[in-house]
């Protein structure tokens, strides 16, 4: 427990994905996808329960097997491509509370982020207490800036595109920009169920993570990174090392 607050775990996981098909138990670096981050939630200490959402029999299996107690076997009008994990999420919460089971803090945990680790889940924790009762999202430095990116129009028109950059300008006299990695997402549950977001609009606080550690799987070639990064990866802790 982390300053009287319990602190629940969600692992979202569907069997099905458009860009990859069975992404969430393909194997990476010799184990499930969804087993790394599995392991991160449970080697975290100041989480209480870890409770996988899917609607596939083989990913329940997985999480079983990693020692996983609590499945939430996703409806239907859940498990599409288009619904909102957030609404996953509250329908949780509702059950458990239902059941007068009460969690403090939420923390989303997305299997398509196999490089982050129990140190960054505990480091954003130990952020959010610091803070309560804001919000902690997950982010990295964006490898260009803000100013240097803009939409394309169709048959690659670029007018738009010049209009929205200031390509004049030399990137190091630019600020650094920065992305939400897809990592962490930590928010009080009062502030999930009366604003439906993790994005407090009260408070919300930027939780620093290194682009190696921040890798985001939706293609193959992400998985091919990611199995590089895995092999290679230092013992040495990079926590906080995007951190400005």
């Amino acid at each position: 427990m982390l300053k009287n607050l319990s602190v629940l775990a969600i692992v979202p996981a569907r069997g099905g994905s458009k860009r990859i098909i069975g992404k969430n138990k393909r194997p990476l670096a010799g184990s499930p996808l969804i087993s790394w981050t599995l392991r991160a939630c449970f080697g975290c200490n100041y989480i209480d329960e870890v409770i996988v959402s899917t609607d596939d029999f083989e990913i329940e299996e997985i999480a079983r097997t990693e020692g996983v107690s609590q499945i939430h076997r996703r409806p239907l009008h859940l498990a599409s491509d288009t619904s909102p994990t957030l609404d996953t999420v509250i329908e949780i919460i509702q059950e458990l509370e239902a059941d007068k089971r009460h969690f403090d803090l939420i923390a989303l945990a997305q299997p398509t982020s196999p490089l982050r680790t129990s140190a960054h889940i505990s480091a954003a924790l130990e952020l959010l207490s610091d803070s309560y009762p804001a919000s902690v999202v997950g982010v990295t430095e964006s490898p260009h800036p803000k100013e240097w990116q803009g939409s394309i129009g169709k048959n690659g028109d670029m007018s738009s595109f010049l209009l929205d950059t200031r390509l004049d300008l030399p990137s190091h006299s630019l600020p650094a920009s920065y992305i939400i990695n897809g990592a962490v997402y930590i928010a009080p549950r009062e502030t999930l169920l009366k604003d439906k977001t993790f994005f407090s609009p009260s408070k919300l606080i930027a939780f620093f993570m290194s682009r190696r550690d921040s890798i985001d799987i939706d293609t193959d070639f992400d998985f091919e990174i990611a199995e590089y990064l895995m092999f290679t990866r230092s013992t040495v802790s990079e926590t906080e090392s995007g951190a400005p």
